[in-house]
């Protein structure tokens, strides 16, 4: 039997904005197939003035590279240029989600 993989949904922060809330994403491993591509759609819904270049987990900082790192209902972190900052994302994603 043949079972079809759900969405992995999920919200992203942009790299040290506090005042930001974060932007629900969601995707399938079809449209994850190309990282790059899906880096790119990441940055339109976040609405970054330069290109998302990776995924981090909100808390350590994680670098996330492919779909099947990605986890259903967590928080990821898009870091455009620079490091990861971690300004307690965690604590904003408690209170949003």
């Amino acid at each position: 039997m043949y079972q079809t993989e759900h969405a992995k949904r999920f919200r992203v922060f942009r790299n040290g904005d506090r005042g930001f809330l974060g932007k629900e994403v969601t995707v399938s491993r079809q449209n994850a197939r190309n990282w790059e591509t899906f880096l790119q759609n990441v940055t339109d819904v976040v609405k970054t003035t330069e290109a998302v270049r990776e995924l981090c987990t909100p808390t350590g900082g994680t670098r996330v590279t492919c779909y099947d790192d990605l986890v259903d209902r967590e928080s990821y972190v898009a870091v455009s240029r620079g490091k990861f900052r971690d300004i307690g994302y965690v604590v904003v994603t408690a209170c949003v989600i």
